[in-house]
């Protein structure tokens, strides 16, 4: 086996195996080449004769192995060091290659720009090792050797279209992005013909905010190649993005009546009927596309989801089992499916459904929600059980779990066992908002005003507008230390935050209730039952009823509190103290 064969498996080995730091490689750039739709078998490209002779002895071998476990161990700056090292002393272009690589991905630019010039001077015509020195030369600040770097190879490249795609793809990754918009500016300025420069312009300008500048740039790109379905789509998001809603809808209508059959620009109106809220609209686009592409789970999806917030269950349940026939977002499919099992009061099919979904962003909701139905279908300890398996990752996690926990204890009227969770909890997460906040209306089932009016005001020392902390601390000064004025003061900046919140709004009638202005009382209690008729509102407003000598109406708000919550205290108290 000659030296150079030897050295040619070694890299070969090296540059294939990839390494667990560099598993999501900061790919060197590659030159150009026209995409091909129809299969090729690729062969196994011949030995290159043209590789330097290398003697593989003990120094290279261990700078080579040396690099490669640096970069197993994630010490980049000593991988790129050993590879520049064995670069520089092979001045084989697959081990330059590397060097390039692992100094691009560590964003040791300086290195990496010494490794593409050598790369150059070992095989100066090759167009990959062109594009790289270009790249490192812009992140190194050089741009106007860059700039004539690019110039050179797009003027060699024979489809200057792809060229300048394939550079926009580079460039929004860029981390400086205004340099990126600079130096595109001034190839544009060069090839002022070329319509994807246009479009690259526009979706770096849309980047760094310059709206008018990429609509400016969308447009030019239109002019040179009409029907561009990419540049029309991108015009109507620039448009979204200046808040010219109504006219970027326009626009794709216009394109759709045109060309009724283009299925991208039909995706992109449905979409932006969606961020318009336009739901039902956006639904007929999704049908008209669920017919020409009945396979697509994606488009099925997005239909189930609309009609999810369209309150249409049944269709909304068709649809997503139409998703999971495809064999495609069952899980997503799942997730959804059991939503809907659950509003429709089936409590085992939504558990089945939920246990379905074992992994993915709606893995962790769906087990929480198991953990509710079981609780709701009285199986305490199964559901503490399933909360207590639960795999958390971070602190949001770790809280929703707390409050699930928690929220089983008080169904089950084990409000000690709720507060010790909560005190644990905030053990590892103190001053937690949530957990406070949970924690002070669990203090008030156990008659512990003093933590209930300790964790309310300690929420609102750092979140001084939080509605719900100042709603909670103004009832309980109404209702358990008779502190009218001060609690008004904190109602009435509840309600200016959250005019619209029905706990609220019971708050404020139930403190005129207890002021004496039943009148004022009714107004508000009344509108907080129109928009919440929970037992605490109905037991609230019955009461003011039936003061108010209305019986007939207060023992029909009461009646029918009771028939949503029989065994609710509040409004049996309300039953017991006023005889009916």
């Amino acid at each position: 086996m000659t030296r150079n064969t030897t050295i040619l498996l070694l890299a070969s080995a090296l540059l294939l195996s990839g390494c667990s730091a560099l598993n999501k490689q900061e790919p060197v750039a590659k030159a150009v080449v026209p995409e091909k739709k129809k299969v090729v078998i690729k062969k196994k490209p011949p030995v290159r004769e043209d590789l330097p002779d290398v003697n593989l002895d003990a120094d290279l071998l261990f700078t080579l192995l040396s690099g490669e476990i640096a970069g197993y161990r994630g010490e980049l700056g000593v991988a790129t060091q050993q590879y520049l090292r064995a670069a520089k002393e092979t001045r084989d272009p697959r081990v330059i290659q590397r060097a390039v690589r692992v100094a691009s991905y560590a964003k040791l630019y300086k290195e990496g720009l010494e490794a593409a010039k050598l790369w150059i001077d070992v095989e100066p015509n090759d167009k990959t090792a062109q594009l790289n020195l270009a790249t490192l030369q812009f992140r190194n600040g050089l741009k106007t050797e860059a700039l004539g770097g690019y110039d050179k190879l797009i003027k060699a490249a024979a489809d200057k279209q792809s060229f300048f795609i394939t550079l926009g793809k580079q460039f929004v990754r860029e981390k400086n992005r205004e340099q990126s918009l600079e130096l595109m500016k001034q190839l544009v300025s060069r090839y002022p013909k070329v319509a994807s420069a246009h479009f690259v312009l526009s979706s770096l300008a849309e980047q760094n905010g310059k709206f008018a500048l990429a609509e400016s740039a969308i447009r030019q790109a239109m002019v040179l190649k009409k029907d561009w379905t990419d540049a029309q789509t991108q015009l109507a998001r620039i448009l979204r993005l200046q808040g010219k809603t109504d006219k970027a809808l326009g626009f794709l209508k216009s394109v759709l009546k045109k060309t009724p059959d283009n299925k991208n620009i039909r995706l992109s109106y449905a979409r932006l009927l969606v961020d318009a809220k336009q739901l039902d609209k956006a639904r007929k686009e999704f049908e008209i596309l669920a017919a020409a592409s009945p396979k697509n789970a994606n488009i099925l999806y997005a239909l189930g989801i609309l009609a999810l917030q369209s309150d249409d269950l049944k269709s909304a349940e068709k649809y997503f089992q139409q998703v999971k026939s495809k064999g495609r977002r069952g899980l997503e499919a799942n997730y959804y499916l059991g939503q809907i099992a659950e509003s429709n009061e089936n409590i085992d099919s939504a558990i089945l459904y939920y246990s379905l979904v074992t992994r993915g962003e709606y893995a962790f909701s769906s087990h929480l929600r198991i953990a509710g139905l079981l609780a709701k279908q009285g199986k305490t300890a199964e559901a503490l059980s399933t909360l207590n398996r639960l795999s958390v990752r971070g602190d949001t996690q770790f809280v929703k779990v707390v409050l699930a926990r928690g929220e089983i204890f008080r169904n089950v009227k084990r409000f000690s066992d709720a507060m010790k969770s909560y005190d644990e909890a905030l053990e590892k997460l103190p001053g937690n908002s949530d957990l406070l906040y949970a924690r002070a209306l669990m203090a008030e089932r156990v008659d512990r005003i003093d933590i209930l009016m300790k964790d309310l005001k300690t929420i609102l020392k750092t979140e001084p507008e939080n509605a719900h902390a100042l709603n909670a601390l103004g009832y309980t000064l109404a209702d358990k230390k008779g502190n009218y004025k001060e609690a008004l003061s904190y109602i009435k900046r509840a309600l200016k935050l959250l005019p619209n919140d029905a706990a609220i709004i019971d708050s404020m009638g139930w403190i005129q209730y207890r002021l004496g202005n039943n009148k004022e009382a009714l107004k508000y209690l009344t509108r907080a039952y129109d928009l919440n008729d929970d037992a605490e509102i109905a037991a609230h407003l019955g009461e003011v009823l039936l003061k108010m000598g209305e019986k007939v109406r207060g023992q029909k708000v009461i009646r029918k509190g009771l028939e949503q919550a029989p065994d609710d205290e509040r409004l049996l108290e309300v039953i017991k103290r006023f005889k009916l």
